[in-house]
């Protein structure tokens, strides 16, 4: 039910969106559905799906490909860096804004 509920929602985002995940998650078919959905839609997408990895722990036994956004870090920061970049650039505005007191 919520991964269709997140394809649905997907066909809605007007915004540029960057799906991430490890191919060793419980699923990577959700993100991939979820973001073509964003792109059937008209907005600009990138999905990333990276290798398998492996924590240094896993307490709750989730899966595995799950915690590369909380110990992978490193793995996925420059591309969420890259992505970001020249869209907040583009809202930068040339000046700064008037501060009324």
């Amino acid at each position: 039910v919520l991964q269709a509920a997140m394809i649905d929602a997907g066909g809605n985002i007007k915004n540029p969106t960057l799906c991430m995940d490890a191919e060793n998650d419980a699923t990577t078919e959700s993100v991939k559905k979820t973001c073509l959905a964003v792109k059937n839609a008209g907005t600009f997408e990138k999905t990333i799906i990276y290798p398998p990895f492996t924590p240094t722990s896993n307490p709750n036994d989730v899966a595995p490909g799950h915690l590369i956004f909380h110990e992978g870090v490193s793995i996925w920061q420059q591309d969420l860096f890259d992505f970001l970049g020249p869209r907040l650039a583009q809202n930068v505005p040339s000046q700064p804004p008037l501060v009324h007191n």
